[in-house]
């Protein structure tokens, strides 16, 4: 299977041979294997993992969709970043900074569902860096 990861700024990979691919799918986690059928789904913020051999790699994206077709898988996200690229100590200040936002509360709801998914990201992007 080939593998590509698009964002609206970058290709992070494309057309890279993977044996697996890890996504979160809205509804969990989606397990890519070679002669999978052919879809098209929504992805959440959370890690994206896929293995050539023995060898994983791992980035943080931020929602976006999967393609797969035949034996092509495509993700688009709205933001992506390979885990050793991955800034720890901002991630964790970005964990702090918005869990304090949320618990002082007072936010509306759209500042709300911002905040949220700040706090996702910043989580996606720790656990894609270890």
């Amino acid at each position: 299977m080939k593998l590509t990861v698009l964002t609206p700024l970058k290709k992070l990979v494309e057309n890279i041979e993977v044996d697996e691919v890890f996504t979160p799918g809205v509804e969990g986690t989606l397990d890519v294997f070679p002669h999978h059928a052919n879809f098209l789904t929504e992805l959440e913020t959370g890690v994206l993992k896929w293995r050539q051999g023995e060898k994983w790699s791992v980035a943080a994206m931020s929602f976006g969709w999967l393609e797969v077709f035949d034996e092509n898988i495509t993700v688009l996200a709205d933001v992506a970043e390979l885990s050793d690229k991955i800034d720890l100590t901002r991630a964790q200040a970005a964990e702090a900074s918005a869990k304090a936002k949320l618990q002082e509360g007072g936010l509306d709801d759209s500042a709300f569902r911002k905040t949220e998914l700040k706090l996702q990201r910043a989580m996606a992007r720790q656990e894609a860096s270890h």
